[in-house]
This record gives structure tokens, sequence and C-alpha cells, in this order.
């Protein structure tokens, strides 16, 4: 199950990461200015927190198939 896990979270990753490039049209403090624009992928904010955000949430994915399997 952990590697469905994994596969889970690459692909949430590819969602969240593709809808995080929606920012500035949905949220209003990205509109204004007050809050910084993370771009697609989170790559405006650089190349670490980028692979930050795809390893969180394979991480996580594996973390919810590894439970998954062990409380099913």
């Amino acid at each position: 199950m952990p590697l469905w896990g994994l596969l889970f979270g690459a692909v949430h990753w590819l969602i969240s990461g593709m809808m995080l490039g929606m920012m500035p049209v949905m949220h209003p403090l990205v509109r204004a200015g007050s809050l910084e624009n993370p771009g697609p992928f989170v790559l405006s904010m650089g190349a670490t927190t980028a692979m930050g955000f795809l390893m969180l949430h394979l991480i996580f994915g594996v973390l919810v198939g590894a439970f998954y399997e062990a409380f099913i």
C-alpha cells in the first residue's frame, strides 16, 4: 500500500501544483499584493521550496498508504 500512497501523493502534488497557478485569480490577498504569488508548483518561491512541496506530498502519500494498510 505505500506504493499506492506514493502514487496518491504524486497525483495530489500534480493537481495542487497546477491549482497554485490560479492563486492570483482566486485569492483576494494575492490580487491585492498583500500575499506573494507562489506560482505553479511554488516555482516562484525558489527551487528548494518547490522540491520541499513535492517531497512533502510524496511523504504524506507514503504515510497514508502505510497507515491505511495498518488499520484496514
